[in-house]
């Protein structure tokens, strides 16, 4: 289906909208004349991100809404579920762009950073669509008010290991497991849950904000020149809105052959996968995925 036609009047809200992928999904679905909710910690973000697409496009003065949003902190989840629901009365497609990158090596790595990575990264936005789930039930239990969409923003990660994110990897595997199986559970209702893979994107901060092995450091790495193997936040952003417009199950995203030829290979025949690693090296991969 046209994006256009899909997202015209529906209601979107954005977890994780502040910068990066989100930042350019809450401007891309402007163009489509969507009513969007954006939500994120830091609300002068969002604020600006709100102002440029205003900016941008002026018709959408009254159609975008800030809910400030810390999805860490899961006893505020509900309320802010309840505020985001009555910005326009319904919500058509919840976007879950949520997550923090990782370098470290896996043995060097401190407990509480797996149990930060796995809170953000895989259980929060769990709990977060639980409780919108319950909520946006008919009365009766049957069904949903009206259809809905869950799009979930995983990574490559989450379908293949990548060097120097032990804890990032295993919180995207988790993420994709916990709506992979949503999508089973609910398959008899009008639920629709679409989970986009992306790989490289160039998006500075993702890089710089990166857990490392220790709690409380960041990774601090500048990211500040796009490569040849990344692709850029708005053509990520472009890709992630025509998968759910289709209504596509789950869409592995890269610019390279390379990396997607990777992930088939591990998906399909590990064996094989293992040996193209041995064969490029792993000093080589580290190399790639960048450390500080």
């Amino acid at each position: 289906m046209n994006e256009d036609e899909y997202f015209k009047e529906k209601v979107v809200w954005i977890v994780g909208a502040s910068t990066g992928i989100g930042e350019a999904l809450s401007k891309h679905l402007s163009l489509y004349s969507a009513k969007i909710i954006i939500s994120a910690r830091r609300v002068e973000e969002l604020s600006r991100v709100k102002n440029e697409i205003i900016e941008k496009y002026p018709f959408m003065e009254n159609r975008v809404e800030i809910v400030p949003c810390d999805i860490v902190n899961h006893q505020s989840l509900s309320k802010i579920i309840d505020k985001s629901l009555s910005c326009y009365g319904k919500i058509d497609v919840v976007i879950l762009n949520v997550g923090r990158s990782q370098r470290s090596g896996w043995c060097d790595i401190d407990e509480q950073v797996d149990l930060e990575c796995f809170n953000l990264n895989a259980l929060s936005p769990t709990i977060l669509t639980r409780l919108f789930i319950k909520k946006y039930l008919r009365e009766d239990g049957v069904d949903f008010m009206n259809p809905i969409q869950i799009v979930v923003v995983s990574s490559v990660c989450g379908v293949m290991p990548a060097v120097l994110s032990p804890s990032y990897t295993a919180s995207k595997h988790a993420l994709m497991g916990y709506f992979r199986l949503l999508g089973v559970e609910y398959s008899d209702k009008s639920l629709n849950v679409t989970i986009v893979c992306p790989s490289l994107t160039f998006s500075p901060n993702n890089v710089m904000n990166a857990f490392t092995n220790k709690a409380g450091e960041i990774n601090g790495e500048s990211l500040t020149n796009i490569t040849d193997k990344h692709m850029t936040a708005e053509r990520c952003a472009e890709a992630i809105c025509q998968s759910a417009a289709n209504n596509l199950n789950e869409v592995w995203l890269s610019k390279t052959f390379d990396i997607l030829f990777l992930t088939y290979l591990s998906v399909y025949f590990p064996y094989l996968f293992l040996r193209t690693i041995k064969f490029i090296g792993i000093q080589k991969l580290r190399k790639i995925r960048g450390s500080k």
